[in-house]
């Protein structure tokens, strides 16, 4: 799905959590990813990344009477696993809900570097496990492609994404940016029967959009393929 690094065999650990996370590449064992996504067998030479080596950003924006008050924040998700095929370009990807953790604040799109306190972000994260994504019920979020269309150094990715519970066909466009890929998605939350937060009688609201965007390595691929089921 990209050009350079070569593909390589992962292997598992655990994070502090207790989420599974990679560890070193290996090249003497096959990987079974978890979840839902391995259960017809071993899959060999599967490059697969977590977050020591690819990333997923969640950005929420502001609305309502009082917007102007509050910020925009960039959430980090710091527990995941994304599998790229590079024969077909399949991709899977599960991500841990509990696990979204405050990057930042922005106003207008620039970065507030002190925007919010530590207890702040302590509370908007538990908000978001608790009140939002219903973490402790709906603990793992994922997705599975239907089909990936190669452009040149582009790609159009759709598939399934399961969230709360719900499974929704979403589709992102994959740009190659020097030795990444970075995909952007945006994901409307009542879709997935998430009612945005809101506070101060709706003065302060989330927008029901937030974009979800995804970086990973350029791995070697086969672009004139398609993957479709």
């Amino acid at each position: 799905m990209g050009i350079s690094a070569a593909p390589a065999l992962a292997t598992r650990s655990r994070s502090p959590t207790g989420w599974p996370r990679l560890a070193a590449p290996s090249t003497a064992e096959p990987f079974l990813p978890g979840g839902d996504l391995g259960r017809v067998g071993y899959i060999f030479a599967i490059p697969t990344f977590g977050p020591e080596q690819a990333s997923c950003e969640v950005l929420t924006f502001r609305e309502g009477l009082l917007s102007p008050l509050a910020h925009d924040l960039v959430l980090r998700v710091t527990a995941f696993e994304i599998s790229v095929d590079p024969a077909t370009l399949a991709v899977t990807a599960r991500f841990d809900a509990r696990s979204l953790r405050v990057e930042t604040a922005l106003r207008s799109g620039r970065v507030l570097p002190n925007g919010i306190s530590a207890g702040d972000r302590r509370s908007i994260e538990a908000t978001i496990v608790r009140d939002v994504l219903s973490a402790e019920r709906f603990p793992e979020i994922r997705f599975a492609s239907t089909q990936v269309t190669a452009r040149g150094d582009s790609f159009e990715v759709r598939g399934m994404l399961t969230l709360t519970g719900r499974t929704r066909e979403v589709s992102a466009a994959v740009q190659r940016k020097a030795d990444r890929l970075e995909a952007e998605v945006v994901l409307r939350q009542p879709d997935f029967g998430i009612r945005p937060y809101s506070a101060m009688l709706g003065a302060i609201r989330v927008k029901p959009e937030v974009l979800v965007r995804v970086s990973v390595p350029a791995i070697q691929a086969h672009p004139a393929r398609q993957h479709s089921t």
